[in-house]
């Protein structure tokens, strides 16, 4: 058995040395401006909200959250490099969550261009997304399947998981898979933030993944520490990602909540109750609620 966990291992490891050799060969950090319209450039506010409306419009045809992350580093990589006007930011999410169907998804799930004319009923035609999709894969020189958090997420849990099998023994109703869903969750609401995105890839899913061992170990910060000697994280970085992330599902949480209230009960979706789902397989609030109350309370 040994044996086979240091295989694992093994693999595990070089998966994650192949996708931080991605990342440093492709990810360039981007900046915001927090100041609405500036010069008719692409603010955070904009930015964020074509992101939320991206998430949508790909839960609604289906996609996987793989889909959805890399559509948006797609995006995020696209407005590194050309400065573009937020009227034309719809257009250029949708041939985003294309290109990146087109790279992840099975050929009978991928939308055609033509659905998601239809589908967005925005304004743009079908010529529009392609020429926009020839446009993004000119500027980034065809280098458009990148290294996304999601990708480090998946590689560093599963290092945990060969590292520390009985993590989660002590929690009735919480599995490595079920936790791995919830930091699935998790991160697709991070990068609605363009805060959140400022910081490498990697650094997010370590930022996440040490603020969910929060939740379910008193060993996290040792773990947190054997993870950022593999990622190679500056200690300032993941403390300024994982104050990003509390601050982005915070905001996420509270607006979701405010929603909710607004709607008969029978209304009610899956993603208003996760928090709530989340505190009854731990069997306490998440960590990144009461950091940020506790914050909110200091001020």
């Amino acid at each position: 058995m040994k044996i086979i966990k240091r295989s694992n291992l093994n693999k595990l490891f070089l998966m994650l040395e192949h996708a931080l050799d991605k990342e440093q060969d492709s990810w360039i950090p981007n900046s915001y401006s927090s100041v609405f319209n500036v010069e008719d450039k692409v603010d955070a506010n904009i930015r964020d909200e074509t992101i939320r409306w991206l998430f949508l419009l790909s839960d609604h045809l289906h996609l996987t959250p793989e889909t959805a992350v890399l559509s948006a580093n797609i995006l995020d990589s696209f407005l590194c490099v050309v400065k573009a006007r937020p009227k034309y930011l719809q257009c250029i999410g949708v041939a985003c969550l294309f290109l990146a169907a087109k790279l992840l998804e099975e050929d009978e799930v991928t939308p055609s261009v033509e659905y998601l004319v239809e589908v967005t009923a925005c304004t743009f035609s079908v010529a529009d997304i392609l020429r926009m999709e020839k446009i993004i894969l000119n500027k980034l020189e065809w280098n458009v399947r990148r290294a996304t958090a999601l990708d480090f997420i998946y590689i560093l849990h599963a290092i945990i998981v060969c590292e520390q099998p009985n993590l989660l023994s002590k929690f009735r109703h919480m599995t490595t898979g079920k936790q791995l869903t919830v930091l699935v969750q998790k991160i697709l609401m991070c990068q609605e933030s363009s805060e959140v995105v400022s910081f490498s890839p990697s650094t997010q899913a370590l930022a996440l993944i040490s603020l969910e061992l929060g939740l379910c170990t008193t060993e996290w910060f040792a773990i947190t520490i054997m993870l950022q000697k593999l990622v190679q994280v500056d200690n300032r970085e993941l403390i300024q990602c994982r104050e990003a992330m509390t601050a982005a599902m915070l905001k996420r949480v509270t607006c979701t909540r405010i929603a909710s209230n607004k709607r008969k009960m029978e209304d009610l979706n899956e993603e208003d109750d996760i928090y709530g789902s989340i505190k009854c397989l731990y069997g306490e609030e998440p960590a990144c609620v009461q950091e940020a109350a506790q914050e909110n309370v200091a001020a």
